[in-house]
């Protein structure tokens, strides 16, 4: 069926390049000015630019002439997101399902604001509805858009993963290899499971048919950030560059500078973020880091509130500030953070892995252990819990040497030959040091010696490798 174009301001010229040419120019005039209804792809396109402003006014036009276009109402829900106008998307959301109860992008953003706001019942059966109407006709369906955001909904019905990949997928960029959201959806799901690797070859991949997406840039930024920080802000650049607005790109750069201890920079980067969307939660989670940071409580409880003002159960929030803290050795309040989350969502498995490693550096051993063994039983793809537990069996071949005040572990060959010397070493250190500091230690202090790299590693990052690191422990 042809394209029917009803636009406040019609272009009647034949030709393409002279079309997109009076498009751009009446952008350079200003949203203000005039606002040109374009078709989709032109849409798609301001809205990949970050031009989400005008995204949004163009959208608004052209279904005030033309009330039944989907692919303009998605665009327009995703515009409202973008620039933080929770509720609104929402009210814009519930009206075009009224007359398109089988779009799966609009069900997708519906499920995702009802579990935002803590109505578990809505956001279930938003996916509830997406499966009845799109599972029947899954041999069926020829649209890209449909199986990926059909693709994201069976993952949080508790798809198996790999089935999502093969069967949603795989067949969208079968489909259209072009179509970005595909790759991306996919990306995210390594990301989710902690397997950088294959996240990086996906995006990598998805670039080659997508090139300067900034979508897919920043997601293979996440893919390096644990490992190859130059790599990612490279990434990071490239993605800026194709859309200055691109929040995702601009809060991670904003996490390496708080792990980086720039705050002043990282705190400039969050100002841009609230510039475009003054209620984005993850920007308001890194201000609530940096005014723990800088010992200001009053401002980091008011920074938790605006991140949880829209989307009060949003779990999110408190993992991130928690993450952060625990990066920056604050095991005990990190802790805390990642149980104020699991109150919001305890199946929240980022929370609950992260959590995990929190106790088991806090020396809590038991619970730590056993909340990794839950995790990666529920999730066998997770790979920190996946390691986490593997590492566990290597305990079976550690001694354990106790005193009054430690519990060493290490291997049985070490402990024979210097574990003696370990101990009178660390009760020289603890007699200097609570002195130097006027400190109290309550209960034993556990150190663990591994004499393999790729344990400490796990032990330490959740994963082997990160060569290079000194002074961690």
């Amino acid at each position: 069926m042809p394209r029917r174009e009803v636009s406040v301001i019609r272009l009647q010229s034949a030709n393409p390049t002279g079309r997109r040419w009076l498009f751009g120019m009446l952008l350079a005039m200003g949203a203000g000015s005039c606002v040109l209804a374009a078709d989709v792809k032109e849409l798609q396109a301001l809205y990949a630019a970050g031009n989400y402003r005008t995204c949004l006014k163009t959208a608004e036009a052209e279904l005030e002439d033309n009330n039944f276009s989907q692919p303009w109402r998605v665009l327009l829900v995703q515009s409202k997101l973008a620039l933080g106008q929770y509720e609104s998307a929402e009210k814009s959301i519930t009206e075009a399902l009224d007359r398109f109860p089988r779009n799966i992008p609009l069900r997708w953003y519906a499920h995702v604001l009802a579990a935002g706001v803590g109505d578990t019942e809505t956001a279930a059966k938003q996916l509830k509805d997406i499966d009845e109407y799109a599972g029947p006709r899954l041999r069926y369906l020829q649209e890209p858009e449909a199986l990926t955001y059909l693709g994201r909904a069976a993952l949080k019905m508790g798809a198996e993963p790999k089935l999502v990949l093969d069967n949603f997928l795989l067949r969208a960029r079968q489909l259209d290899p072009k179509y970005p959201e595909a790759w991306l959806a996919a990306g995210e799901l390594a990301l989710d499971k902690h397997d950088f690797d294959l996240a990086a070859r996906t995006f990598q991949d998805g670039l080659k048919e997508a090139p300067n997406n900034p979508d897919l840039l920043h997601g293979l930024a996440r893919a390096y950030a644990p490992s190859e920080r130059a790599t990612m802000l490279k990434s990071l650049v490239q993605a800026l560059e194709q859309n200055k607005n691109h929040l995702p790109s601009r809060l991670l750069l904003a996490d390496h500078l708080i792990d980086s201890e720039e705050y002043e920079e990282a705190a400039k980067e969050l100002a841009k973020v609230f510039a475009v969307n003054p209620n984005h939660p993850e920007a308001w989670a890194y201000q609530a880091v940096l005014a723990h940071l800088a010992s200001k409580p009053t401002e980091e409880s008011e920074a938790r509130i605006k991140a949880l003002a829209y989307l009060k159960a949003n779990p999110q929030v408190d993992h991130l500030i928690g993450l952060k803290l625990s990066l920056k050795y604050r095991f005990k309040e990190g802790a805390e953070y990642q149980r104020r989350a699991l109150q919001l969502d305890e199946h929240f498995l980022p929370a609950r892995i992260q959590l995990a490693q929190d106790l088991l550096r806090l020396g809590d051993g038991e619970q730590g252990w056993a909340m990794a063994d839950a995790v990666h039983k529920e999730d066998g793809y997770d790979i920190t819990a996946f390691n986490l537990v593997t590492l566990k069996d290597q305990y079976a071949r550690f001694a354990t040497l106790t005193n009054e005040h430690f519990i060493i572990r290490m291997a049985r060959r070490d402990a024979d030959v210097f574990g003696q010397d370990v101990l009178e070493l660390l009760a020289r250190a603890r007699a200097t040091l609570t002195k130097k500091f006027d400190a109290t230690l309550e209960r034993p202090t556990l150190v663990e010696i591994f004499d393999d790299a790729r344990d400490f590693g796990v032990r330490t990052f959740g994963m082997p490798g990160n060569p290079g690191y000194l002074g961690v422990c």
